[in-house]
């Protein structure tokens, strides 16, 4: 794709400028800024118009990250006398008084806990500019320690340190005449999810920077009419549709296509592509604890280009593609069938988790479930040059939806293992999923295994009965047979009986290098693998025993060779070994494990 001439310019005269230790005409360096300095900034507080509010410099925090200082502030006016700073202000623009005029100088990025006074640290734009950049220009005058210029107030504390932290503030340093100042958290706006799936959001989101908060529905205004400008809300879409998701900051400044917003990172990605909006906020909510603003996204503009240190990076123009999800749910407890579609970003780690919500939250949309329950599923993750992976199987639990969300798992962690993978890009281009659930648990427990017999020879079928009890229903038999091999070594030896989840691990620690990728393809070949929950599986292990390292198996080595050639810590090998298997699919979600003895007489001769 050709990108304009404006971004190679601006990056261009960024590069010039940096060399040259220059900033824009209108920017102000961070060495010039000084406390008693005054100023304004601009945000939004309702809707989509930019407000102005007043600043005053307090304090300079040099040194407060590498390459980087903080300036610390008061802010007045727009109602932040009662709110403090608000979490969504993030990359609000700060223009101080030079002269006759003003130039911009950062934008809001930290605050305080538990304020009593709106003041804030803001990110020097020189720093923001950089991030048009990789590796940020040098500094100079880097200092090995941060230091505040000089002691400032708040309310009746004198202050005269300051710590940068990523947690709440300690009581006990600012009773000792020191605080903490911490990273504004982005409100990642939420509307559409239940409760329970809110609180997943919440969960598996908030150690990343975000703050999900409920809201961020339709707005009045026109999405035509509104424009990324300094001050303005700027939202950063992870879902749309049926699920909305957006991380919600301001816009600092707009150079040709080249955004600059936050004044700190939102996950702190680095070089980043997803959908970048316009936003309008419905109300700021005022808290003692963190205010924050409740917003929702209108029209997509561009792309999130990179999330660095002190700022995000966006352009404006074509927006990166999204992935479409669709699942269709048939309840026992309603009639039909109803569909729910969003889009997801494409994001390394965050699509899965986000597509996982949205199944969760498309089950629980009429309701809780019913306590006893059983789930189909039949989900299937479309990718553009290779087959579909199709994940079906079926799952049961008596505590309600709870029980069915690891079910999700096998839909989750195989799109996480293609976004983190190490070889290269899988695309997705979309996710189906069709989600039955009956008002009862197929579940059933293995209960007891008998052998037909307890001695056999080579060759010989061994058949095992297992007792199994399903959910309050009269025990059934399950024969299970397994065909010993002709030359299976004479001795003692043991049968298992197991659920699938057992022997699946029992693969696993016996073959692991059968599960490490060679490349792409057998990344995806392995993710196509499946074991149905129903099924109970019959297995022998074999005295053959080998070495492998990732893919690569020597099997069958001399019992001298292996203490020598497999130590994990000295050859970085893993031992493997064999077993032979059998299994039969129940109408049950199968749980439990039984072993027994059996004794292999040799083979008799002709």
């Amino acid at each position: 794709m050709r990108l304009p001439f404006a971004w190679f310019a601006a990056v261009l005269l960024a590069g010039v400028l940096a060399r040259a230790g220059g900033l824009p005409a209108n920017y102000l360096a961070a060495d010039e800024i000084k406390r008693g300095m005054t100023g304004y900034g601009l945000s939004v507080f309702q809707g989509s118009k930019v407000e102005r509010f007043e600043v005053e410099v307090l304090g300079v925090l040099r040194n407060a990250m590498p390459k980087q200082d903080i300036i610390i502030c008061r802010m007045s006016g727009a109602g932040l006398e009662k709110t403090g700073v608000i979490a969504g202000m993030s990359g609000s623009p700060v223009y101080l008084k030079v002269g006759d005029g003003h130039k911009l100088a950062g934008a809001v990025a930290y605050g305080w806990g538990f304020p009593k006074e709106p003041v804030c640290g803001f990110t020097p734009i020189e720093n923001m500019y950089a991030a048009l950049l990789s590796p940020a220009a040098e500094k100079k005058g880097d200092k090995a320690e941060a230091r505040l210029d000089a002691p400032f107030a708040i309310g009746q504390r004198t202050i005269a340190d300051v710590a940068v932290g990523g947690q709440q503030p300690s009581w006990d340093r600012l009773a000792a005449g020191a605080a903490t100042l911490y990273r504004l958290q982005t409100p990642l706006c939420v509307s559409g999810l239940t409760e329970p799936a809110f609180e997943l959001a919440r969960k598996e989101l908030e150690p990343l920077g975000l703050f999900p908060v409920q809201g961020g529905g339709a707005s009045s205004d026109d999405p035509e009419k509104v424009k990324l400008e300094p001050g303005a809300a700027l939202a950063i879409r992870m879902a749309e549709g049926d699920v909305e998701m957006s991380g919600v900051g301001t816009c600092t400044d707009v150079l040709g296509d080249a955004v600059l917003a936050f004044g700190h990172p939102m996950m702190g990605e680095g070089r980043v592509c997803v959908p970048m909006a316009t936003a309008s906020v419905q109300y700021c909510f005022p808290s003692q604890m963190r205010s924050f603003k409740l917003a929702g996204a209108l029209k997509t503009v561009g792309r999130l280009t990179a999330d660095m240190q002190a700022a995000v990076v966006g352009k404006l123009g074509e927006p990166p593609p999204m992935i479409p999800v669709e699942a269709r749910l048939v309840r026992a407890d309603m009639q039909g069938e109803e569909v729910y579609r969003c889009r997801v970003f494409d994001h390394p780690r965050l699509t899965s988790r986000i597509v996982g919500m949205f199944l969760f939250n498309a089950l629980l949309v009429r309701g809780e479930l019913p306590r006893e329950n059983t789930l189909r599923l039949k989900a299937t993750i479309h990718l553009a040059k290779r087959p579909p992976i199709v994940v079906e199987n079926v799952y049961a639990g008596l505590a309600s939806s709870g029980s069915l969300f690891g079910a999700l798992n096998d839909v989750i962690q195989p799109l996480g293992a293609l976004g983190l993978n190490e070889f290269g890009s899988v695309p997705v281009e979309r996710v189906t999923a069709d989600l039955q659930v009956a008002a009862e648990a197929a579940l059933a427990r293995v209960e007891a295994v008998r052998l037909e017999r307890n001695e056999v020879r080579p060759g010989d079928t061994v058949r095992a009965i297992a007792t199994l009890r399903p959910h309050k229903k009269e025990p059934v038999l399950q024969v299970l047979e397994l065909k010993l091999p002709d030359d299976f070594p004479a001795g003692s030896a043991s049968v298992m009986v197991c659920d699938a989840a057992m022997a699946e691990r029992l693969d696993r620690a016996e073959a692991p290098h059968q599960f490490v990728a060679r490349d792409l393809d057998h990344l995806v070949e392995i993710l196509r693998r499946q074991v149905s929950q129903r099924g109970l599986c019959i297995r022998m292990k074999l005295p053959d025993r080998g070495v492998a390292m990732r893919s690569i198996e020597l099997p069958s080595l001399p019992a001298s060779m292996l203490p020598v050639i497999a130590s994990s810590r000295t050859t970085g090998l893993t031992l493997t070994g064999k077993s032979i298997s059998a299994s039969v699919e129940t109408p049950f979600v199968v749980s439990g494990n039984h072993a027994l003895p059996l004794t292999v007489r040799p083979k008799e001769r002709p």
